[in-house]
This record gives structure tokens, sequence and C-alpha cells, in this order.
């Protein structure tokens, strides 16, 4: 049967008046004509009715299609809320009843999400979006056209219904995604805590089977996670005792028959699935929920295999320590609440003391002088307080027990000794180094001094060319005396000074040395004075270059005194080239080596000085005769050895062959510089001398034979002289002659 249309137009209205007519015929119906009309009013009702239901529920199935359509977006696991907003304002236009002229609008947080259409109309739609019941932005519906007002302007009252609607659900979806990122970063934070633990832990649940488990339980264990899921705890934690070996009730066990946290007993070792051992504590703990039932039990344990090692080392460091402590050339002390709470060896005989026991207990401060009692203190508040190391070394004065004082250095680390803080003072005995200091102040004075005393000009730079030593010499050359110049800039000393000297002062601090031996320097009133000069760096201790060091010397009157030398040396040259013989200077070796012959070595000898000199051509002991080399030399040494003048003749041959009677005197130089003895002298050729020497002793001895036969001659007539005086003695007659020898008797 086909549908009845009604229709307000009057054709319209005629037509379905004779189909309904037709209708009923065909039903055997026979109505009057106002019967009929009785009939299409009521259809025509009917029809209206159904037209606006109609109606009505497209529009309710356009506000299902749209929320079954932001379920479908908030369903999506990765939609971002930027994207669901901007999804969501393109589709709502479509479920309102003039979605050709409708725009939408969702404000969140300050930003826009909107249709390509939209613009802000009289025609306004708006619900807020509520999160946790604080409004976070508004939905927004306009139209872009005025049209009939049906309560709420031109929107429906499902209209309405649909907007808050899709705000709560808007409201809902950020809510749900909070809690779902709470929930994801409180698991994300509960894994990262679970994985970062140090400690090993493994979830069981009522039925003792793994259900969790961190890196550090899978490493200890040799179990991944993967593999131990839902096995029994003792297969994956399995336990013995380090001693015996035995197996250790597993404390899982016991956590859920109690309820109660358990903890192993020491000495426990677990034994991974690869078969390495751990020395381990554990504990289990149940897990609970709201209405405290055990839901299961979480094992926490870690390997304190390490740690037993580390309190064996700790045993035998403390050992060490005590050892090298005890042993330590350096004084040790601890000091604890400001009293001494240990002493070394070294440190007792440092205070006086013979043993530890006469000191530990009392006070740390009646050992230290009162002068320094401040800063003590304040370096104990560093040390006891504020546990800092003081490590900057304090020089201070120590007080024995008999009141003596000595000199220390100090530093200390700040340490728990016997339960309370304390301090480990390091101490050196500075003693013998502050004597050095004042020593070395001392010398640093006596260098003033000898400096400012020197007999030439001495003066002492600074790298800045600050004076800082000068001797009297230099203040008194320079015309100084009345100026104080310590401190001072030489160039602000002397202005004018030229560059030549700047040169040499900048080469100095470069690390050279620059000199002269004979330097003119011109006075003012034109006279020259001779200077013999040097510059040099200086050094501090630790290398660096400290400044330069000027020496100055006017050495006019030593050259003066050179020219004059030289002249008496040439002199005495032009003499020694006239005398009749050779001067020399040898060594005092076999060959006479000679080191200088005068120019009488040629006719002397027939060698010239080059030849004779260092034995060049031969040398002076091969000129002396065979026979009167060994006489000449001990002479000479006999001379040497008794440190007196030696003179002695004896034969030469000269270069031509013939020999030579020369006289020699010397005497040996000796010198502190020179490992040899040298010999200086001068040799004569006396050849003439020795001949005539030689034809007067034949001479003497001619007139001694002579003289010999007179006497001779003589005696005999004294004797017969005597003999005729007897003679006539005998015959009474008187004495005939007179000898001169009776007379004298006589």
């Amino acid at each position: 049967m086909e549908p009845i249309l009604y229709s307000d137009q009057p054709d319209g209205r005629k037509s379905l008046k004779e189909r309904i007519r037709a209708l009923l015929l065909k039903q055997n119906y026979n109505l009057s004509e106002n019967e009929l009309n009785e009939v299409l009013e009521e259809v025509g009702f009917y029809q209206q009715a159904l037209e606006k239901r109609t109606h009505d529920l497209g529009e309710r199935e356009k506000e299902l299609n749209c929320l079954y359509n932001l379920s479908l977006l908030v369903e999506k696991p990765d939609i971002t809320a930027k994207e669901l907003f901007q999804s969501l304002v393109e589709l709502v236009p479509g479920s309102w009843q003039y979605p050709e002229i409708t725009c939408a609008r969702i404000i969140y947080n300050g930003k826009e999400f909107k249709t390509a259409n939209f613009k802000e109309t009289p025609w306004k739609q708006s619900a807020p979006v509520l999160v946790d019941n604080e409004k976070k932005g508004t939905f927004d519906i306009f139209l872009l056209e005025e049209k009939p007002d049906l309560g709420e302007g031109p929107f429906l009252k499902e209209e309405r219904n649909l907007l808050d609607t899709l705000a709560k659900n808007v409201g809902y979806f950020l809510e749900r995604r909070k809690m779902i990122k709470a929930l994801r970063d409180s698991e994300e934070n509960q894994r990262v805590i679970l994985h970062s633990l140090g400690d090993a832990v493994i979830a069981a649940d009522t039925n003792g089977q793994v259900i969790q488990m961190n890196p550090i339980a899978e490493q200890l264990t040799g179990w991944s996670f993967s593999e131990a899921g839902n096995k029994p705890i003792d297969v994956v934690f399995r336990i013995v005792n380090a001693t015996t070996g035995r197996k250790v009730e597993n404390p899982v066990k016991r956590v859920l028959e109690t309820g109660k946290i358990v903890g192993l007993a020491n000495h426990t070792k677990l034994i991974s699935k690869n078969g390495k051992e751990y020395q381990i504590s554990d504990s289990g703990a149940p897990i609970k929920d709201d209405q405290g039932a055990v839901m299961g039990v979480v094992l926490v344990f870690r390997d304190v295999t390490e740690e037993y090692n580390i309190q064996q080392k700790l045993k035998e460091n403390e050992e060490r320590f005590r050892v090298i402590v005890e042993g330590a050339p350096d004084p040790i002390f601890i000091q604890s609440e400001m009293k001494f709470a240990y002493l070394n060896p070294v440190a007792c005989k440092l205070f006086g003391v013979k043993s530890a026991d006469e000191l530990v207990g009392t006070p740390v401060m009646e050992r230290f002088h009162p002068d320094y009692h401040e800063k003590i203190r304040e370096r104990v508040r560093n040390l006891n307080t504020e546990r800092k190391s003081v490590v900057e070394p304090l020089e201070q004065i120590f007080l024995r027990v008999d009141g003596s004082e000595v000199w220390v250095e100090t530093s200390g680390e700040p340490i728990f000794y016997k339960g309370k803080n304390g301090a480990l003072v390091f101490v050196r005995d500075i003693t013998a180094r502050k004597k050095a200091e004042k020593e070395l102040a001392h010398s640093h004075e006596l260098m003033r001094y000898i400096i400012e005393h020197a007999n030439s000009a001495v003066a002492v730079h600074d790298c800045d060319l600050k004076y800082v030593y000068v001797s009297q010499q230099y203040l008194q050359q320079y015309k100084l005396v009345e100026t104080d110049i310590i401190g001072k800039n030489h160039y602000d000393i002397f202005p004018d000074l030229p560059q030549k000297w700047r040169d040499v002062h900048q080469k100095a601090l470069r690390g050279e040395v620059s000199k002269a031996e004979r330097d003119p320097y011109y006075r003012d009133d034109g006279s020259i004075d001779w200077t013999r000069w040097e510059c040099r760096p200086w050094y501090k201790a630790d290398g660096e270059i400290g400044g330069i060091v000027l020496y100055t010397e006017v050495i006019t009157e030593r050259i003066e005194a050179e020219n004059a030398l030289r002249e008496n040396e040439r002199r005495l040259s032009t003499l020694m080239d006239n005398l009749p013989g050779m001067a020399y200077r040898c060594k005092n070796d076999a060959e006479w080596t000679m080191e200088f012959v005068s120019s009488g070595c040629l006719p002397l000898t027939g060698y010239p000085a080059d030849e004779l000199n260092n034995n060049e051509v031969i040398s002076y002991g091969q000129l002396i005769h065979p026979d009167d080399r060994k006489k000449v030399w001990e002479e000479v040494q006999a001379a040497i050895k008794e440190n007196r003048s030696f003179v002695t003749e004896y034969w030469i041959t000269d270069k031509n062959g013939k020999e030579h009677w020369v006289w020699e005197q010397g005497r040996a130089i000796n010198s502190d510089s020179e490992e040899q003895d040298y010999i200086e002298g001068f040799i004569m050729d006396i050849t003439q001398r020795k001949l005539a020497e030689t034809e007067l002793k034949q001479r003497m001895e001619e007139l001694e034979k002579f003289n010999r036969v007179m006497v001779g001659r003589e005696n005999r007539m004294i004797e017969l002289k005597r003999d005729i005086n007897e003679l006539l003695m005998k015959l009474g007659q008187p004495k005939k002659y007179r000898i001169q020898d009776e007379n004298e008797e006589n």
C-alpha cells in the first residue's frame, strides 16, 4: 500500500481526498463528503505529527552520530587534545539544525580551535569546559544568520543539551587524560624506582610465584624476568648458609604466614642460576591492600660480598694506618673535643713525654703558645664543627711539657674517632727551618752589608730595574751619596742613560751576560776613565730571572799601570836582548822544556827561540853534555827541595857541534794554580873564562913547583947554619949565624 502524503495545498488536498475515497471504496466503506473531510483532517494531523517526529528523530540521529563520533575520537589512544578539539569543532556543525550556517569554537587554556567559517555573531550558544570542577575553557556555537527564536534564541533545547554533553565529555576526556598521565607517570616512576634501586627486588604473589623483579635481581639470580615470571620463588631465589652450605628457609613463606617483615640471618649466600655465589643481606615484607589483606610479598636483597671484603680491607687498612702513623717520621696526633685522643711516638717525643697516656685527655690548648690560640680555635672549629679540611699549613709554636718552645707547621683533616668528631693533625718540626730562615735573613743583611761596602761599584736591580742593593762605591762613583735610591727605578735616577746601556739591561733580563774589560768613560771635563763592567741576570729560587746585577770598576790606574808595565817589559826585553846570555823559563822536567827564551839563545846555542820553545826542534836537555846531565839534574832538584837558588856550570853542544862551557843561575817558581814547578834563570857562555881559569891554574901549578924548590933550598941552608953553630959552640966559640926560628924560641 502506498503511503498517504498530506499536503496543505488545495490540489494536493483534493488529490489526497480522492485517494482516500478510492481506498475506502476498496474496503467497502462509502463515506459522505463531510465524513471524508473529517477523515482527511485527522489524517493530516497525524501526518504532521509524524513529520515532526521524523524531523526530531533526524536531529537526534545527528546528535547521536556526533556523540558516537566523539566517542571514537576519545578512544583513539594516541590522539592529542589539540587533534581532538579541532576534529570536534569540525564535527559539531553537522549535528545542529542549520549546519550550513553553523560554526563552532573551543577555547582551552587560552588557545582557540575553530571551524574554517568561524565568525562571532549575536546568535551564540556556549558551554563551559570543566576539568576537576575548574573552568579551563568554553565550547561555543554561532549561527551566521538570524533564525526564528526557539527559546534559547534560534537554538533547540536539544542542541543546548547536546552542547552541554559535548562540553562535559571534553572535560571528562581531559580529566581522564590527566589521570592516565598521572597513572602512567606513577607507573613509570615505580618502574624507574624499581629499576634504579641499588638493591635487588623480587615480588611474589600469595602462591609464592614471581610476578616482578628488577634488573639487579635478574643480575644476582641469573634469571631474567621473562624466564622467572610465575615460577616458584624457591627456584629463582636459592639461598644457603654461607658457613654450612645448607639450604635456608625462604623468607617469602614466613612473610605470607605471619604477614610481618622477615629478615635473613647473617652469613646467607645466594646461589645464582649460573652457579655464582653472592654474600647477601635480605628482608621480606608483605604487600597489603586497603583492607590490610596480604596480596603478595616483596623481597629486597643486596650483594654484600664487596662490603664484606671492604670490611676486611677496612680492618687491614686500620691496621696499616696504625702501623703507618706509629712509624711516621713526623708527629701526628688526634684531637677530639679539644683534647688529645691519640699521639704517635714522634709526637710524644716532640712534646717531651715518654708515653701518650701523659697527654691523652688533656686540653690541646695547653700545648699551643698563647699567641696562636685565636687562630687555633678557628681551625678547630673548621675541623670539628664545619668538618672542613685545614690543608693550609700554620706555622706556630708548641709548648713542650718542660716549658720549652718548638716551632712547628700543622695541618689537619676531620675524622670520626671513637664515635666522636675529631681531627687528625699532622705536625712537622720546622725549628731547623726557622733557624735557617733566620740565618737566611741574616745572610741577606750580610749580603747587603757586603755589597754596600764592596770596593767596586755594585748595583742589584729587580725586573723593573728598581734598586735592591747598592754599594757605597757605586753611590760615590755616580755621585749619589746623598740620594736614597733603594726601590727607585734606574732610569728615573739616570733619565739620560744612553740606549747602549738600556739594551745591555734588556739582554740581561733575557738571560744574557754582557761585559767589557776596557770600556772608556768620557767625563764632562773631557777626561777619560777606563772601566771594566759586567751585567748579568740573577735568578730566584724557582729558576725565574729576578733582575740584573751590574758590576762596575774604574780601572784607570790599572790601565796606567799596565801601560807602565808594558814599557818596563819593553825595557826588560831590550835589556835581555843585550845581555851576554840567555834568560829563560822552563818546565822542571828531564828535557828542561823551554816556555820562554830570550834572543840571547841564538849566539849561545845556535838555535833561535822558536826552535827551542816547547822543544819544537830540539830540547835544551839534549844540548847538555851527556856527562853533565845527571849532575845538573841533581843540583837543580836539591836546590828546589831546599827552596833556594842554584848555580851550576856544565858543558853544552851548540847547533854546529861546538862545545861551550856555560854558567847557569836559577830558581824554581811555585804557583798554586799550576800543577808543575817552573824554573826561571839565566845562562851565559863562560868558555873564555874557563880557558883563562885553566891557563891560570897551570901557571899556579908551575909557581908552586918553583916555590917548593926554593923553599927546600932555604931549609937546607938553615940546617947547615945550625950545624955550624953547634960545632962552634962545641969548640967554645960564639955562634956565627943567627937563625930566626931559634931566636923566636929563645
